[in-house]
């Protein structure tokens, strides 16, 4: 006997509506403000390039109308036409009645997060931020003796110049005697020049048998 069961698990789904565009502005944000709210439209275009069977490449631009509001919208505002961005909000469609009294439908992205690749969007940057002068409990306890350029500069080179070197007197003993010149006779000088000449005149005559 084969039993067979079945086990039916119901999944609860949520919904989920959400939206990632990144392209670039096709013109300057158009801004609204009202008391304290502030409201932003732009379009940005997203392109598509394929190859196709030709060979050739070819390039499709879809464009999307982009709205935020408050904090979002401020960042927004400081984006120009060219510019890229990024996108992530919800999908809305919004019934309208055009001039000619049709009802018509606009698709539009409401935008909770916007990024741009080349600037730092803070709302309020473009305004300058004013610096006030700090006060002296601010700048820190002023120095005292504090010295000037030229003072520095003398006192620098009192060090950096050499001290001149003296020179001691030579201290000589009080019964000390000045050098003697040496009496000691040279070799030359042992014998007068008579006695020399003499002495060979004498061995000359004798023939040299001496």
């Amino acid at each position: 006997m084969h039993i067979r069961a079945s086990l039916l698990v119901e999944v609860s789904m949520t919904d989920l509506n959400l939206v990632m565009i990144e392209g670039r502005l096709g013109d300057d944000p158009k801004i609204s403000r009202q008391g304290k709210r502030s409201h932003a439209r732009c379009r940005v275009a997203t392109n598509r390039r394929w190859k196709g069977d030709d060979g050739e490449w070819h390039e499709r631009a879809t464009w999307h109308l982009v709205v935020a509001f408050d904090v979002v919208a401020e960042q927004i505002a400081l984006l120009r036409k060219g510019d890229g961005i990024f996108v992530r909000g919800e999908l809305n469609v919004r019934e309208y009645v055009a001039s000619d009294e049709a009802v018509r439908y606009e698709h539009q992205i409401v935008a909770h997060d916007v990024r741009s690749p080349l600037k730092i969007l803070v709302a309020g940057a473009e305004t300058p931020r004013q610096t006030a002068t700090p006060s002296r409990n601010e700048q820190g306890p002023a120095r005292v003796g504090r010295a000037s350029a030229s003072s520095r500069d003398a006192q620098q080179a009192r060090y950096e110049t050499p001290a001149p070197v003296r020179q001691r007197p030579v201290q000589t003993r009080p019964d000390a005697q000045p050098p003697r010149p040496s009496t000691t006779p040279r070799a030359e000088d042992e014998l007068p020049a008579e006695d020399v000449f003499g002495d060979l005149e004498q061995f000359i005559q004798s023939g040299g048998d001496q």
